[in-house]
């Protein structure tokens, strides 16, 4: 929102504090002030400067000398437009003004006549896009006086952030009230005019609200004989200070009115308003499908869009925009005014919809008081008759089917108290209440007030002990320790295995990313997932987030795939959050990705790939974190893992996870190279059982490391070897790891070598390498006489 300061000043007498002091203080009590414009800024060394004398230049025939007088000297300036004339006055840069573009006002010769300054055109100030001449001034106009000044740029525009419950403060009326609260000062409404009418409005139009609950109000008046022209040029300056393009004298004042009170208004061509009648709809009582808007584009309507029709078709986008077929027109002669409240929430539907934001649906959209309508009627109705003439109805229609109900309240001061820390004494609170307009009456201990019909935000005691808190300042509550009492935090079984996973896998190195609970269904096409099994979202931010997720690898690998070629493949990332299924439930997941390579032990170590094994020693370590003892075994595995190189979690006979590659063909839809997936479902494990554990003291004594290369048939899976190891409940040995498996040309090719690192470890002595020698290779034997296992 842009706020006029010399607008403000009329608006509150006596006001003389600057403007960045205002900005300052109205940023203090919630209207964050984003920017401040000085429109005088580019105007700096321009005067009205007066042509005195005209010659024609001595060696041009397309150029002119001329006597300028700039109010305090005589210059002598070279000038090529063809509209100079002596007499005349024009915008005049003296030497030194430097322009927005760089340019710089110097004396210099042309045509070996010397020029001190330079006569402006429209376009040169940036008052117009096309120019063909310089900017003739009226004759009244005082030489040497400030351009800015004469032509209304002598102005400030501070420009506000409004927060949506603030819809008060979207005029100049409503800033100017929360200034002179803040300054002490006094605000005025603009004067009404009293309006002498010479016909009746009853016999030329009828009005018929058949949506009394979506347009609580409407007022409308009729003038005749307005007169289309362009606005007075103060009156297009303020406008275009403030952003809006001027369009004429009837157009122009209903964008006026807008700025000045906060109230959306409009004017419709009589003309084109068939059968004399206006009807406030829907689309779908009114069978519209379609509508053209002031913009010229077709806008497609659904049901409960609020549409302004005449007996014959829609003629407006209620609360939004106009339509192309009953806009204001040079030969317009006729005027119907519309001022009305339409339902906040019908107006933001429809505009968010059609993408269509506009000056007036932004108000409507904060909520904008049906009491303060027959104001913003009257003064729009005396603003075209004084810029464009014409006789108004002497009548006005009023629809109020819902009237408005002012809410009362009570401030206790125990209870601002309360909530500030604060004793704020009471002829404060009732000098701000007063000056807030909350009409407050003092009751005892507290005060009672009338809310105003456009502070739509005050509804509760505690919005009101916000207005003493925001005139007081926030500076003015003291700063304390809050007390706190300090308890027990239970953390349940839930929360705890999510946090155990989270930590381990950071202390890997892995990466946690947190993505939206909802996705876009083209990732989830990319994964072959029927959409028919997805929830969609009733009302989504936009195509991409439109359904919610079932797995949490669309936007994992969606992920990978734009890190892929910065990271160079190299990429370890997980998440631990809900995933979404029918019919509506909501379940923990864990999902790990991780690919490329990594350095283990040492910097001058090669590096070791981040393949199948890797995963499932991160999800062995992982379980053993959470306390669960775990197999891995071969079965049916979900669509997004390679089904030759992945295997089932199983927790006892309960599947928690799965580990494994990504499927070629859903790596390439992403666009990645080679990935390894790892998957745990939290909700599962809390049917599983966790292991058995014991503790024990920490061994003084050293461990003792054998390596063991066993050739088994292929079809033998490691996890079964582990156990047969376990079996054999051989003495000393507490930890069994694989390091390498071998598969080629030096062994059968029914066969494979597993390559095993074995630990061992007394609690009573040092081994020495006799005892742990023995007891291996007597593992060796066992092996082999009762599974075949043969030692490579």
């Amino acid at each position: 929102m842009k706020i006029s300061y010399t607008w403000l000043k009329e608006l509150v007498p006596g006001l003389k504090v600057r403007p960045q002091a205002i900005a300052n203080s109205l940023t203090l009590v919630g209207l964050e002030v984003e920017a401040i414009h000085d429109l005088a800024a580019p105007y700096q060394g321009i005067v009205v400067g007066e042509v005195l004398e005209k010659k024609p230049h001595p060696s041009s025939d397309k150029l002119s000398v001329c006597q300028v007088s700039d109010g305090k000297q005589v210059n002598t300036v070279v000038c090529g437009a063809p509209n100079v004339e002596a007499g005349k006055k024009y915008p005049f840069a003296t030497l030194g003004t430097r322009f927005e573009n760089g340019m710089v006002i110097e004396k210099r010769k042309i045509r070996d006549v010397e020029s001190s300054g330079m006569l402006c055109s429209a376009s040169e100030l940036n008052l117009s896009s096309e120019s063909s001449g310089l900017l003739t001034l009226a004759d009244n106009a005082k030489t040497g006086m400030e351009f800015s000044k004469f032509y209304g740029l002598d102005d400030v525009v501070l420009e506000i952030g409004l927060t949506p419950n603030r819809g008060d403060c979207f005029s100049h009326v409503g800033v100017a009230r929360e200034v002179a609260a803040i300054y002490g000062l006094k605000s005025v409404f603009p004067k009404e005019v009293s309006i002498k009418g010479t016909f009746s409005l009853k016999k030329e139009l009828k009005v018929q609200n058949a949506v009394s609950k979506l347009c609580t109000r409407y007022s409308s008046r009729m003038l005749k004989n307005v007169s289309v022209s362009p606005s007075p040029q103060a009156v297009q300056n303020r406008l275009a200070a403030l952003g809006i393009r001027p369009i004429n004298n009837v157009v122009d004042a209903t964008n006026y009115v807008m700025l000045l009170t906060g109230h959306p208004v409009h004017a419709f061509d009589a003309r084109f308003v068939s059968g004399g009648t206006i009807k406030i709809s829907t689309a779908q009582k009114l069978s519209a499908s379609q509508f053209k808007t002031l913009d010229g584009v077709d806008r497609k309507l659904e049901g409960e869009d609020l549409l302004i029709a005449d007996s014959e078709k829609a003629i407006a986008l209620a609360g939004i925009m106009g339509g192309e077929n009953s806009g204001i027109r040079s030969d317009t002669t006729t005027v119907i005014l519309e001022v009305a409240q339409f339902h906040p929430t019908a107006v933001r539907k429809t505009s968010r919809r059609l993408g269509l934001v506009t000056d007036s649906s932004q108000r409507f959209e904060r909520f904008v008081s049906p009491e303060t309508i027959p104001q913003a009627l009257n003064l729009l109705t005396s603003f075209i008759i004084a810029w464009a003439g014409g006789e108004a109805s002497s009548d006005v229609i009023d629809l109020y089917p819902v009237r408005f109900k002012k809410l009362n309240l009570t401030l206790r001061e125990d209870f601002l108290k309360g909530v500030t820390g604060v004793a704020y004494p009471a002829r404060d609170i009732e000098k701000i209440l007063k000056a807030l307009e909350f009409a407050p009456k003092k009751a005892g201990k507290a005060f009672k007030v009338t809310v105003p019909s456009y502070r739509s935000d005050v509804t509760r005691e505690i919005d009101l002990a916000e207005e003493i808190v925001r005139f007081k300042g926030m500076d003015a509550i003291p700063a304390v320790f809050p007390p706190a009492l300090m308890r027990t935090v239970y953390e349940s079984n839930a929360e705890k295995r999510e946090r155990t996973l989270r930590d381990f896998f950071v202390s890997e190195g892995f990466f946690e990313n947190i993505h939206y609970s909802f996705t876009d269904p083209v990732l989830t096409q990319k994964m072959g997932v029927d959409q028919s099994s997805l929830l969609n979202l009733m009302n989504p931010l936009s195509a991409e987030l439109s359904v919610m997720r079932d797995s949490l690898w669309p936007q994992l690998l969606s992920t990978a795939s734009k890190n892929w070629s910065a990271a160079e493949g190299v990429l370890r990332v997980f998440e631990c959050r809900s995933i979404y299924q029918k019919p509506r439930i909501e379940k923990k997941s864990f999902a790990a990705l991780y690919a490329g390579a990594y350095v283990n032990g040492g910097l001058n170590l090669p590096k070791v790939p981040v393949d199948f094994y890797f995963g499932k020693k991160m999800a062995s370590d992982a379980f053993k974190k959470l306390g669960y003892e775990v197999s891995f075994q071969k079965g049916a595995v979900p669509g997004v893992y390679h089904p030759a190189n992945s295997l089932v979690i199983k927790a006892g006979e309960i599947t928690v996870g799965y580990v494994g590659t990504l499927h070629p063909q859903i790596a390439e839809k992403f666009e990645i190279g080679e990935t390894n997936l790892l998957e745990i479902d939290l909700e599962a494990l809390e049917g599983a059982s966790k292991a058995s554990f014991k503790f024990q003291k920490l061994n003084p004594y050293p461990q003792v490391k054998r390596d063991l290369a066993l050739v088994v048939d292929r079809s033998i899976s490691y996890d079964s070897i582990e156990k047969a190891i376990k079996s054999k409940l051989t003495p000393w040995l507490v930890n069994v790891e694989i390091f390498d498996i071998y598969q080629g040309d030096k062994i059968e090719s029914s066969k494979k070598s597993l390559s095993l690192a074995l630990t061992y470890e007394s609690f009573d002595k040092t081994l020495t390498d006799d005892e742990v020698n023995r007891a291996h290779f007597e593992l060796v034997d066992k092996l082999r006489d009762s599974h075949g296992y043969l030692l490579r």
